[in-house]
């Protein structure tokens, strides 16, 4: 989540009105004054001036507790937060990557989330899979969820109908979405299909096939896993479709090049988060979303699922936080989070709230329940350069698509940690 954020730059306005309480809020806090300090990243022009509202009234109505707020860019998130720890100066709540994850946990600088930190119908309202599964490591929860997104197929349904297709059709299997891309640019002259290998996407754009073809990135034991029959076969669709030239040059064009040529109408298809539907102007596109389509017919579909969690510094006084954590995880706060930033809706009741109420969103919240996220391991930054070069080296032919990746799982499983 935060990397494709980022790259975009790498979850309305301050709220000004009173919002009510979660019941207990201000009995539970503490008599004498506390000070928490909140660190947040910053995911757009919005984040900031939003979390500053938040805070503004989180104070008014609990008085004895003030809430020292701080922000940086995804830029810098990750060095700052190296600083912090070495400095033993993290600040009580840190919003960062979940796949930063085994790096702050392995370093003794967090305390895992406990019931203590959340009341028991907030912790029950958050989706099962954002709040069990997706910071899972080593046996215990590390992150509370606080942006969620997962990805889907966007198609043109403008092209669709141009290249003589059905725009209520779109397709469910590499052999169909690689014949759709085919028509939709012999007849229409747009591009049938968008990936990028060019950026911190690549690993994503091989691993949403992958994943759909039965295949993982990593094994349980943290070994390399993409080199399977399921990477080379997804890695082959890649090359195939941009030696066809049904492909904008996936090296020379970044995800943000991708998505100005779809909302263009110059693209059939391209798979992106939920935070894009938010970024195509209303009308301006006739488009549709889809499931991820598999390999072939009878392999499951898997969606992949993205987080930013909220992470708690071991310093920090867990009971103390609670009266805050319960406050910004109230359904209409974290919709206006979630609305501003274009995230998909990470609570049971947010989701039914009126601004998610398109089929759109439905679809993502649906999709996020059955999403696999990104495996945990120190090594992961390591395993996005490998994965993008072994994709480079496979589609400028230095390499067939076993070999780059045979290498590639190779170089990973050498490294420290692995």
């Amino acid at each position: 989540m935060a990397k494709s954020r980022a790259a975009k730059l790498g979850c309305l306005v301050a709220i000004t009105g009173a919002l009510s309480l979660m019941p207990g809020v201000i009995e539970e806090a503490s008599a004498s004054s506390t000070t928490i300090t909140f660190e947040v990243a910053e995911y757009s022009t919005k984040t900031v001036p939003f979390w500053q509202g938040v805070v503004k009234t989180f104070e008014a109505a609990n008085p004895t507790i003030h809430v020292d707020l701080t922000s940086m860019g995804w830029s810098q998130a990750q060095n700052s937060t190296v600083r912090q720890i070495a400095a033993n100066d993290l600040p009580d709540i840190v919003n960062t990557a979940t796949i930063w994850l085994p790096q702050w946990v392995n370093s003794g600088a967090l305390q895992p989330i406990s019931p203590s930190m959340l009341s028991g119908p907030t912790r029950a309202n958050i989706l099962p899979a954002l709040y069990n599964v997706a910071s899972l490591y080593d046996g215990k929860i590390w992150g509370l969820p606080v942006a969620a997104g997962t990805r889907a197929l966007f198609y043109n349904k403008g092209l669709f109908q141009k290249a003589g297709l059905n725009p209520n059709d779109p397709p469910t299997d590499w052999a169909q979405m690689y014949s759709d891309a085919q028509a939709i640019k012999e007849k229409t002259g747009a591009y049938g299909y968008a990936y990028e290998v060019s950026d911190q996407q690549a690993f994503r754009y091989f691993g949403y096939l992958l994943i759909n073809d039965g295949g993982y990135l990593l094994a349980p034991n943290g070994k390399a896993a993409f080199d399977s029959t399921a990477g080379v076969n997804a890695l082959s669709f890649l090359v195939k479709a941009d030696k066809a030239g049904l492909t904008p040059d996936p090296i020379a064009n970044n995800l943000v090049d991708l998505e100005t040529l779809f909302k263009a109408g110059k693209v059939g298809m391209m798979i992106d988060d939920a935070y894009f539907f938010a970024e195509i102007p209303a009308g301006s596109l006739d488009y549709s979303v889809a499931q991820i389509p598999v390999g072939a017919p009878g392999v499951t579909p898997v969606n992949w699922g993205v987080t930013d969690v909220l992470v708690v510094s071991k310093t920090a006084n867990a009971a103390a936080l609670k009266p805050f954590l319960d406050y910004i995880y109230q359904p209409q706060i974290q919709a206006r989070f979630d609305e501003n930033e274009g995230f998909t809706p990470l609570e049971k009741t947010e989701a039914t709230l009126p601004a998610f109420n398109n089929p759109f969103d439905k679809l993502f919240v649906k999709m996020t329940e059955v999403s696999r996220f990104d495996p945990f391991s120190p090594n992961f930054s390591q395993l996005q350069v490998l994965l993008k070069t072994a994709e480079q080296e496979a589609l400028l032919g230095k390499a067939t698509p076993s070999q780059a990746l045979a290498t590639a799982a190779s170089q990973f499983d050498a490294l420290p940690g692995s």
